[in-house]
C-alpha cells in the first residue's frame, strides 16, 4: 500500500498484492478527509501539515484514466 498521489480535493492510494514475484491483483482507493464540524481538509493543506512537499507526484496512469472517467 502507498500513497499515489492526489489532486485538489481527493488522495489515491494504491494497493497491490504480490505472491513471489507474481502480481496477483492491484487497485486504486479514493479518499477525502472531512472535517468534524464539517467540510473538507484539503491534500494540499494536510501534506504541508504533515511537513510533507504539498505538492503531489504525478498519478499513474491507471489512477488518471480512472479519475477523469469519473463525472461527478
Amino acid at each position: 500500500t502507498r500513497m499515489a498521489g492526489w489532486d485538489d480535493r481527493d488522495f489515491y492510494i494504491e494497493h497491490k498484492i504480490i505472491r513471489g514475484r507474481e502480481l496477483i491483483t492491484y487497485g486504486y482507493v479514493r479518499a477525502r478527509l472531512l472535517k468534524k464540524k464539517g467540510g473538507q481538509v484539503l491534500p494540499e493543506e494536510f501534506m504541508r501539515k504533515l511537513g510533507y512537499d504539498p505538492i503531489s507526484p504525478p498519478l499513474p496512469k491507471t489512477a488518471q484514466d480512472w479519475r477523469n472517467s469519473e463525472k461527478w
